[in-house]
């Protein structure tokens, strides 16, 4: 995902067992993207609400 902002479409991927790679020039989206991924990755409360 050449402009990954929030990190959406690196979620899903992941959920549904898929490699994926993501760019952003902005350290907050970044950063929230971060904070998404690791939360899904280990099971945070965000994973339950994911699309």
């Amino acid at each position: 995902d050449p402009f990954m902002g929030s990190g959406t479409t690196a979620l899903v991927a992941q959920r549904n067992n898929r490699r994926w790679i993501g760019f952003e020039l902005s350290e907050n989206y970044v950063k929230e993207a971060y904070q998404r991924l690791q939360q899904t990755t280990l099971g945070g409360d965000n994973a339950d609400s994911l699309p």
